[in-house]
């Protein structure tokens, strides 16, 4: 029996094709002066990018690129999740570049990220391989790169095609794959990206009010206890109330999770935590989960 046949980038089932059958390849960078660098310095590096992939087999344009006018941000999501491969250039940090980074990788599709030998790597996406180039765009180094990149290129493509469960980034992390595919009936995707961020957005307010009282709590008291204040009610409303709670307050350390907030300290400070909660319009179930 033969050996079953392993897909490489040309035929793997996920590529989009162009009208010519192109592999769509998305890029993401800089378009206009950033960090000193000039506009023309960002179509040099594009212009580099493109001349690293073979135009018989890949169609590599911006992913804000499109013949077709309409608006722009939801142009650019759904190219972020439909281009098989995406190219992202994350030199002088643009804020722009690193939030479609994100999408992209939230989506968890192959990406690959570049960056100039200037720029420090970022914490969030360290752990992703980086193809570096130089700043000054130098021939026989950009020539290095160029062969690089499309070796890069061509392998995540074939790594994608034949793993089923390939992932480049959400794999670190115990979370739920994507969709296959964007919800289509009510909301379209930069609607649902939009929701979603100000999910992340309040799940962010809600850590940094955790690690506000956390700082400046006085400690846990040698005769506390712990108790679970179970709420009902939105997460901005909860965060309302623990941003209201006072700094000097707190006997004790604090930590918050699915609208549950701990509190380890003395028991008759619980009745003011309940009372602020109630005047703010939450309901809450306290019950007594250890001793101190």
């Amino acid at each position: 029996m033969s050996a079953p046949h392993k897909k490489t980038a040309a035929d793997s089932h996920d590529a989009k094709a162009d009208e010519a059958g192109r592999i769509k390849c998305g890029v993401v960078m800089p378009i206009a002066e950033t960090e000193g660098l000039s506009a023309a310095h960002w179509a040099d590096v594009l212009d580099i990018i493109k001349e690293s992939l073979d135009p018989a087999t890949y169609e590599v344009e911006l992913v804000s690129a499109d013949d077709v006018s309409g608006i722009i941000h939801k142009r650019i999501v759904q190219n972020l999740f439909a281009n098989p491969i995406v190219i992202c250039d994350v030199s002088a940090r643009n804020p722009n570049v690193m939030f479609e980074l994100g999408l992209r990788l939230a989506f968890d599709k192959p990406t690959i990220i570049i960056k100039d030998n200037v720029t420090p790597y970022s914490f969030d996406t360290g752990s992703i391989e980086h193809i570096p180039y130089p700043r000054d765009l130098r021939f026989q180094k950009m020539v290095e790169f160029k062969q690089k990149l499309a070796e890069k290129v061509a392998k995540t493509l074939e790594a994608a095609a034949n793993d089923p469960q390939y992932s480049v980034f959400l794999k670190h992390f115990a979370v739920e794959r994507p969709p296959a595919s964007l919800p289509s009936e009510e909301r379209g995707p930069w609607e649902i990206v939009m929701s979603e961020l100000g999910q992340l957005r309040q799940d962010i307010a809600w850590a940094r009010t955790s690690e506000k009282r956390s700082v400046r709590g006085l400690g846990t008291p040698s005769n506390g206890k712990k108790f679970r204040l179970r709420f009902r009610g939105s997460l901005e409303e909860i965060v309302s109330w623990h941003e209201s709670l006072p700094g000097d307050f707190f006997g004790a350390v604090v930590s918050i999770s699915d609208k549950t907030f701990i509190y380890t300290g003395l028991e008759e400070n619980i009745s003011y935590l309940t009372a602020t909660a109630t005047s703010l319009g939450l309901a809450v179930n306290v019950s007594e989960i250890g001793g101190g």
